[in-house]
């Protein structure tokens, strides 16, 4: 064991040089910790945007087959209807029995259209009135409004109350801008006018209980040019408030699109196959889907992020590799005469080099006990390398969403290109908290164990091949 001796004294009387490498060596393991921990944040990310935003089935009418019918002019305007199937209750509850089909959802926009009755909506630019009892705004029609994809994918929010279900047919959910400009709160009443069943000859006055207020609207509508355009006007109804206000007219009823959740989603394809060969949708003019557009708009930045991450690893092993091959090669080099000196003492040459490697393992754990200490520092950076990244990731997103706005929309809002309320753009914001678990040490320590000591071998190699006399007569 006389080269760990050697080696150690030798690390003594080189102090600079020792603390040199021991300063490099630890911050490229700082650097691999980070990495690592910074994957590994991502992916927990990528994976709980695989459960906001699952991939599903979504069978919906076909208007290329069916189309629409011939426009006729009624009294209260001209109207075209659609010649195709719709989806009956009798196509979900077979679809339902299919295994691995989990839920049935549905969510439509604009499928009422209601005026304030006995409360105000938010103002827009223009505030012009179509009835008597002011502006019209849309309203989104669900079977379950928990899987409606605002709030799967976190667009919005649950605030207060619950979610509306299959068996409401007078319950609202509203937006918090919406409730707190009119002092509303959940279990109050409100009074909706529709247009259509006044026009209709029913009863065009809707009651209905707030079950429900949601986040998500703040800060998106403000410029909105009209009252049905901004976000915080528009709510939730359940689909049975159709049958409620339209009474027979509702009879028969069927739905243009619904939702098809899957358990897991390795059996897409399959769950796929088997609805669309179900005999009830044999020669319907309804198509089937496999819908990802949300899990893709919001894991492209993650897997950008991800790829970023990837490449800032393997630069720094390169780097890492290449500066400390050198490093040691221009040191080893200046240890000529005592490498010919010791090998003409009758030291064996492999215990020169167990003598080198001894001494980088030597440096090598005072560098990774000192990155040790300063990881929690190194976890604080990281998180917030990651938040910037994502940040500058969603801006840039934003800058894209302006460039696409119609010339001479300055004053429209972004929701109302995309989805006041329910449509896929969204941009769901991490808050990633790196840690560096046990597995990150293990995994740095190795990689750079495993690197320093193939650095130093190479380093060595040459004048490890040397004569005495050659090493002797060459200069350090």
């Amino acid at each position: 064991m006389q080269f760990i001796k050697r080696g150690s004294l030798y690390l003594v009387r080189h102090k600079i040089k020792s603390l040199i490498l021991v300063a490099i060596i630890c911050l490229v393991s700082l650097l691999l910790l980070a990495g690592a921990a910074m994957k590994q944040a991502s992916e927990n990310a990528f994976w709980e945007i695989r459960m906001a935003a699952s991939e599903k089935l979504v069978l919906q009418i076909d208007t290329d087959k069916a189309g629409y019918g011939q426009v006729t002019e009624q009294e209260w305007g001209s109207a075209s209807v659609y010649q195709g199937d719709y989806i009956t209750q009798e196509i979900i509850d077979k679809i339902l029995t299919i295994p691995g089909v989990s839920e049935i959802g549905s969510t439509i926009s604009g499928g009422f259209f209601g005026a304030a009755v006995d409360f105000e909506y938010l103002p827009a630019q223009y505030n012009s009135s179509t009835t008597e009892y002011g502006a019209l705004s849309p309203y989104y029609l669900t079977i379950d409004s928990e899987k409606a994809d605002s709030f799967l994918n976190g667009y919005l929010q649950l605030k207060e109350g619950r979610h509306l279900t299959a068996e409401d047919d007078n319950a609202i959910m509203i937006s918090s801008e919406l409730a707190e400009y009119n002092n509303l709160h959940v279990g109050d009443a409100i009074t909706l006018y529709c247009l259509d069943a006044d026009i209709m000859g029913y009863d065009a006055l809707v009651k209905l209980e707030i079950v429900g207020i949601f986040t998500g609207t703040e800060g998106k509508g403000e410029n909105a040019i009209s009252i049905s355009g901004r976000a915080g006007n528009q709510g939730f109804l359940p689909y049975k408030i159709l049958e409620r206000v339209f009474g027979k007219l509702a009879d028969g009823f069927g739905y243009e699109s619904i939702d098809i959740f899957v358990n897991d989603f390795a059996e897409i394809q399959n769950i796929y196959n088997q609805v669309s060969s179900l005999p009830e949708l044999r020669n319907k003019t309804l198509k089937l889907d496999i819908d990802s557009e949300d899990y893709d708009v919001m894991s492209t930045p993650l897997n950008s992020m991800r790829g970023m991450i990837n490449i800032f690893m393997v630069v720094i092993l390169l780097l890492f590799a290449v500066v400390l091959t050198l490093l040691l090669a221009a040191w080893t080099k200046e240890r000529n005469k005592e490498v010919g000196i010791l090998i003409s003492l009758g030291i064996a040459k492999r215990n020169v080099i167990a003598q080198f490697v001894a001494e980088v393992l030597i440096i090598s754990s005072v560098s990774f006990t000192a990155s040790y200490v300063l990881s929690p520092f190194i976890e604080n950076l990281a998180s917030s390398f990651l938040r910037q990244i994502q940040n500058v990731q969603m801006e840039n997103m934003d800058q894209q969403t302006e460039e696409i706005l119609p010339s001479g929309a300055g004053q429209l809002d972004a929701s109302q290109l995309y989805d006041q309320l329910t449509g896929s753009y969204s941009q769901k914001e991490f808050d990633f908290q790196v840690q560096i678990m046990p597995q990150h040490y293990v995994l740095s320590f190795t990689v750079g164990l495993l690197l320093i000591v193939i650095s130093t071998l190479l380093a060595s190699a040459k004048i490890i091949n040397m004569k005495p006399k050659e090493l002797l007569a060459k200069k350090d």
